[in-house]
């Protein structure tokens, strides 16, 4: 048994260096050793040094083309941050734009400096698709309990522009408010309280008589809603605060 494996491995050897192997092959086939081409699930590695939006490198070894790159993973160290939409151009091909979650612009911030960004090139929808995560999660603060918030005194609509939150009146021998905000939606959660200690704030003397209740009557989405009172306050306004959950 040994001197037959022995044989056999001596034949293989032979045919390795005499070429026979490769000669099942026709002739203008090229072997390449695996993790050397551009194909699905290998990957290049280069930084980019452009310092716009407009992110740049070379890959090595040099892609054929750009369609030879779909579905190949590309990590680019970033060189700058982003302030917006982005594109990337390997190796002097048309740039294309970068999409987060498959087909959403970025945003400022989602690239950070020296950040390791991964692409994967999608050739029906002609964008590289990012793959690793955004440089930074932008929230938007809520305006409660802040100077920012919306402050009104005068009569009604008070205007509120985008606030979801802020103080109001209820004008003496009046019963409702329209407030004006593009903050309220179709299914907002708006909560009213009455608060006479308001009044600095507002500008205004509240009243003081707090045995109403209030209501919301009426809403239009993106643009306001109503304030109604169970009384009319009589001699000073209601000084009113609300916040919208949406």
């Amino acid at each position: 048994m040994e001197t037959k494996v022995k044989s056999i491995l001596l034949v293989i050897l032979a045919l390795l260096f005499s070429g026979g192997l490769y000669a099942q092959f026709p002739a203008n086939t090229t072997i390449v050793p695996p993790g050397t081409a551009a194909t699905i699930g290998s990957s290049f590695t280069c930084t980019d040094a452009v310092g716009t939006d407009s992110y740049a490198c070379n890959l090595s070894p040099t892609p054929a083309s750009l369609a030879s790159l779909a579905g190949v993973l590309v990590q680019v160290k970033a060189g700058t941050a982003n302030t917006g939409a982005a594109t990337f151009a390997p190796n002097g091909f048309v740039a294309k734009t970068i999409k987060k979650q498959h087909d959403q612009d970025l945003a400022t911030g989602d690239i950070e400096l020296n950040q390791i960004v991964s692409l994967v090139y999608n050739s029906t929808s002609d964008t590289w698709e990012m793959q690793s995560q955004v440089g930074q999660l932008s929230v938007t603060a809520p305006l409660y309990f802040t100077t920012t918030a919306c402050t009104d005194g005068t009569a009604t609509p008070a205007d509120c522009a985008a606030a979801p939150a802020g103080s109001v009146i209820i004008s003496a021998a009046a019963s409702a408010v329209v407030v004006n905000t593009t903050a309220v939606t179709s299914s907002s959660q708006i909560f009213i309280q009455e608060d006479s200690s308001l009044g600095t704030r507002l500008s205004v003397t509240c009243n003081t008589g707090i045995v109403r209740s209030y209501a919301v009557t009426a809403r239009t989405t993106g643009v306001s809603f109503t304030i109604t009172s169970s009384a009319a306050p009589v001699s000073n306004p209601a000084c009113l605060s609300y916040y919208i959950v949406n």
